[in-house]
Formats: structure tokens, C-alpha cells, sequence
């Protein structure tokens, strides 16, 4: 049986622009032990996978929408179908339940950043 905990997770992420964006998020699964971050851009109406690293299932995922608002696809199987939006500017937890998906909905390229949680 894996090891399972509560855990309370406080972020604060500056943006390009100096912004501030806090999160507080408390789940209960496994215990996370790999994290993975990275800053990345995105033609508009395009749709990605976001890039997992090391991590083989992912507890959690931060995403921040820096420019552009963006949709998220949290199960995404042979198309994208949104299931979270996060408006430009600002930051939003999501817990995943298959592949991740995310989708520029702005009109000009789009920046986002990313913090996910997991484990290997």
C-alpha cells in the first residue's frame, strides 16, 4: 500500500509582469515526490500536451496563464474537450485524471507556466 497524506500546498508565483498569484490547495493522495516547472509559449487556438518530466502520475498541476487566457484538458484522449479555464493573468489548481492537456483560447501567442506534482 502506498503512503497517503494531506498535504497543504502554499504557492506564490511571480509572472513576467511582477504579478503575484497565491494558491493554497490541500489534497489528500499520494504523497508527492517529483516536481516539475517550466515556462512555455503557445500559438494562438493551438492545444498541447504539457510536458511531464519525470513524473509518471501527476497529484496536482499549478497553471499559470501569464498572457492569453488558456483551457485545460485533464483527461485528454483523441480530442480536446475542456474541462478548467484559466483566465490571463491569473493561476489555478487542477487535479489530473488522464493525460493534461492545455489550449491557447487568446488571440495572439500565449504564455503559461506550469508546476506539476507526482510521483516517478
Amino acid at each position: 500500500m502506498a503512503a497517503e497524506a494531506s498535504v497543504t500546498i502554499t504557492i506564490n508565483c511571480t509572472g513576467l509582469a511582477s504579478a503575484n498569484y497565491s494558491l493554497i490547495k490541500t489534497f489528500t493522495g499520494t504523497t508527492p515526490t517529483v516536481v516539475t516547472q517550466a515556462h512555455r509559449l503557445i500559438a494562438a487556438g493551438a492545444d498541447e500536451a504539457i510536458p511531464l518530466g519525470d513524473i509518471a502520475t501527476v497529484e496536482g498541476a499549478i497553471i499559470v496563464a501569464v498572457t492569453e487566457a488558456m483551457q485545460v484538458d485533464l483527461d485528454f484522449v483523441s480530442s480536446f474537450d475542456a474541462d478548467g479555464e484559466v483566465a490571463e493573468g491569473q493561476a489555478q489548481y487542477f487535479k489530473p485524471s488522464g493525460v493534461l492537456y492545455i489550449k491557447n483560447t487568446g488571440a495572439g501567442t500565449g504564455a503559461y507556466e506550469y508546476l506539476l506534482f507526482g510521483t516517478a
